[in-house]
């Protein structure tokens, strides 16, 4: 008995050129969606390390004007009013980004007990740096007469 195959088996038929085509593009809009995803992720982790950089700038410096006496903290010029520093300082091949960093010692900006506003001073850093977009951070807080510095020193 001899079998005839009139028609050819399915699993031997090849793709047209319509589904080839559009197989290709959905892969292309697949491949550029994934890396645009990982560039995205990339900016915003260096986004991220900037501006946990910016912070650690700024409570270094207000820890560091902190730990001054009070007699220091009211001399003029005494604190740098703005200074220049960058993302990593050790590496001089690559240091990356730079911050500007500004220093403002003000009164005490609130209202009570006059004898006490005069021993309190608000202390207001600013960090602002420039890679592509300009960005700012502002740290605010108070320096005493009676603070840490006369427990470290």
């Amino acid at each position: 008995m001899k079998i005839r195959f009139a028609k050819r088996l399915k699993s031997a038929a090849a793709f047209t050129l319509a589904e080839t085509v559009i197989a290709i593009l959905i892969l292309i809009i697949t491949v550029t969606g994934v890396l645009n995803g990982f560039g995205y992720g990339f900016y915003a982790i260096r986004i991220a390390r900037e501006n946990q950089r910016a912070t650690q700038i700024m409570l270094e410096t207000a820890e560091i004007i902190r730990l001054y006496n009070w007699t220091q903290v009211n001399t003029p010029g005494f604190i740098p009013s703005i200074t220049n520093t960058v993302y990593d300082p050790q590496n001089a091949n690559a240091p990356g980004t730079s911050y500007l960093v500004t220093c403002s010692i003000n009164p005490y900006p609130g209202s009570g007990d006059v004898s006490y506003t005069s021993k309190i001073k608000e202390l207001i850093v600013t960090c602002q740096w420039t890679n592509r977009v300009p960005h700012t951070r502002t740290l605010a807080t108070l320096v005493s007469e009676n603070g840490m510095q006369n427990y470290v020193y």
